[in-house]
């Protein structure tokens, strides 16, 4: 039986975008109208789970798409959905046809691709201290920061009187620059002016949603933030470990 996604352009956007920017190869599960997936950066340093409301014509299956990438670009480029919003998974092929579009694009075979098994209820068990927001604006000035920074491989998140600040070092090396921003007026949670830092390559990829403003939430014995997008059908979440200094 050939399986069908029914293709819209919250599904580029919202979806496969963000895969993209983590991974290149991916295990797609399609169950109960939803699409999801776990991913996670080369180094393993940063894990993604991202899932999205989505029509199909079967309860449960899995698509093994070895380039993400290539994936997004052709629903992106080579679709009418006005005409056809059909995505047909046709044994190891991704398949679309409309009047003027047309393409057929290789998947790999079950197993290739090792699937990760982490659930939202393993990162929601977490005995989370912390809380703020963190706005898609503030996002923009900490880049901004690191800029002007360079050589400063990671942001440290501080909990004050004053607000959250974000401050942009590396206090391993005793001789690098510091700059810091507040990103937020208030916060639930401890205290931390020491700061809890985290790897620079993060804010590059929240950067890169544009518009986007997270919940975020850090659990100090496990030492992990987690940082939530959810709107319009589509859930979006980065874990990322605290770095050790």
């Amino acid at each position: 039986m050939k399986k069908i996604i029914k293709l819209d352009d919250s599904l580029v956007t919202g979806f496969l975008l963000p895969l993209s920017l983590v991974t290149e190869r991916v295990v797609l599960s399609v169950k109960d109208d939803k699409i999801s997936a776990v991913a996670s950066a080369p180094d393993s340093t940063i894990l993604m789970l991202i899932e999205k409301d989505v029509q199909s014509n079967t309860d449960e299956f899995n698509i093994n798409v070895g380039n993400i990438k290539k994936l997004k670009s052709h629903i992106d480029n080579a679709t009418d959905l006005n005409d056809s919003d059909e995505l047909i998974i046709d044994g190891n092929k991704a398949k679309y046809k409309s009047g003027k579009w047309r393409f057929s694009l290789m998947l790999l075979d079950d197993g290739i691709i090792r699937k990760k098994n982490i659930s939202m209820d393993t990162i929601n068990a977490l005995d989370y201290k912390t809380f703020f927001d963190l706005s898609y604006a503030s996002i923009r000035e900490i880049v901004k920061l690191r800029a002007a920074n360079a050589d400063a491989e990671k942001v440290y998140f501080k909990f004050t009187d004053d607000g959250v600040y974000a401050d942009v070092a590396d206090y391993s090396v005793s001789s690098i620059d510091e700059s810091g921003v507040r990103i937020a007026l208030d916060f639930d949670g401890d205290q931390n002016t020491i700061g809890c830092p985290v790897g620079f390559e993060l804010i590059k990829l929240l950067s890169q949603h544009k518009g986007m403003d997270f919940k975020v939430k850090y659990a100090p014995e496990k030492g992990v933030f987690v940082f939530q997008y959810v709107s319009d059908g589509t859930s979006l979440t980065y874990i990322v470990s605290e770095i050790k200094n």
